[in-house]
């Protein structure tokens, strides 16, 4: 079920890519460039990350809307008025699509490298299971160290998340949190 998941998200967003391809190119690039020529100037910075998300976000600001009003001109010149106005106006919905359908596509991906290894390797997906076990004990234990736990259960914005999910259950107060947080 998964693995078909992730092949409808990777087609989904086949589109979109396709269509930004340019603005990957190009902004890798001229990031890149503006990153080295800033580390190399600079003693402070290493590699100029901070540089490079600057960098792409002032050339997506400029380039995206300019690919997409380019691409609407080749859209009406090469195929027709109505295809160039069907393209203007939806394929910023198809941009969203492959933002949203790559986006969960790399959650399910990033959910399946550990079932796949608890399927392939048995004692290793059990040590997963049994650390994880372990890191939820300590984190409780913390919580009810520090008394997080009557804050969380008194909290307005909390009380409905405790509410809906123990109104199925019949629970002593110890069990609540844990329930609900584990």
């Amino acid at each position: 079920y998964r693995s078909v998941l992730l092949v409808i998200y990777f087609v989904a967003a086949i589109p979109g890519s396709v269509a930004a391809a340019p603005y990957f190119v190009i902004s890798n690039y001229i990031s890149t460039e503006k990153a080295k020529t800033a580390a190399a100037k600079s003693s402070v910075k290493i590699a100029g990350r901070d540089l490079l998300a600057t960098w792409k976000i002032l050339v997506a600001m400029v380039l995206v809307p300019g690919l997409h009003f380019f691409y609407t001109l080749l859209f009406l010149l090469f195929i027709g008025e109505i295809a160039g106005i069907v393209y203007f106006f939806f394929m910023p919905f198809v941009s969203l699509l492959t933002v949203l359908s790559y986006e969960m596509g790399l959650k399910l991906w990033n959910s399946l490298k550990p079932l796949i290894l608890a399927l392939l390797d048995k004692e290793r997906g059990m040590k997963i299971v049994a650390k994880r076990e372990d890191t939820r004990r300590e984190v409780m234990k913390v919580i009810k160290e520090f008394a997080w736990d009557k804050e969380l259960m008194n909290n307005e914005e909390m009380k409905h998340l405790f509410h809906k999910r123990l109104s199925t259950l019949n629970l002593d107060e110890d069990e609540e949190l844990e329930t609900c947080l584990g």
